[in-house]
């Protein structure tokens, strides 16, 4: 815990959960954005802190069984050892297609009596009998696994446009090519004659 926070004794348990997708969130200090959320949102909500479950370059778009983070939350709700489920945005739980899997973590805070609050102070109470948390988890994680399809094609397509301009799509060129902007593809003589003696050594 950060030495600048507020230690309580008191108030609701809760777990945070923090989760980016990819390497390069990790680089561009996308948990220590959540993360200072998260810490501000304790200063607004006073409790008491059970755990911060951290899954750095872990897609949310992966189930239970392939997440460890949701596997320790499983832990702490057979326990019913939290109160609450903090996250920066729904969408850092879950953007499973599946929605078995989407509805996995309301499965669990619903087991453990308790709600799912965002940074922005957003409260989803699993056991509100007007069902309008259900309603708005559902749409909430919907619209990240949608827009997580959506981001994944982006790509592609964006890559198949670079491929087909002859540039290279993503990162260093296969070993043994080389690329340049103006003159193309060619071999890289030194590295090629290497392959060439790889595969002729396994054949």
């Amino acid at each position: 815990m950060a030495a600048n926070l507020r230690v309580v004794e008191s108030g609701p348990r809760f777990v945070e959960m923090i989760r980016v997708s990819g390497r390069a969130q990790v680089e561009r200090d996308t948990p220590e954005n959540q993360r200072n959320a998260l810490n501000r949102l304790r200063e607004q909500r006073p409790g008491v802190l059970v755990e911060r479950i951290e899954e750095l370059a872990v897609s949310g778009a992966l189930g239970v069984r392939e997440r460890s983070a949701l596997q320790r939350l499983q832990a702490l709700t057979e326990g019913r050892a939290y109160d609450e489920v903090r996250c920066y945005a729904v969408d850092r739980l879950s953007r499973a297609d599946d929605p078995r899997e989407r509805f996995a973590v309301y499965g669990m805070a619903l087991d453990a009596g308790a709600v799912i609050v965002d940074c922005a102070g957003r409260v989803i109470d699993p056991s509100d009998d007007s069902g309008s948390g259900e309603v708005d988890y559902y749409l909430r994680s919907l619209f990240a696994a949608r827009e997580r399809k959506r981001i994944a094609q982006r790509t592609v397509d964006g890559r198949a446009r670079v491929a087909r301009a002859g540039r290279i799509p993503q990162g260093e060129p296969p070993y043994g090519l080389r690329f340049d902007a103006v003159t193309g593809w060619s071999l890289d003589a030194e590295r090629a004659e290497i392959v060439a003696r790889t595969f002729a050594t396994y054949l």
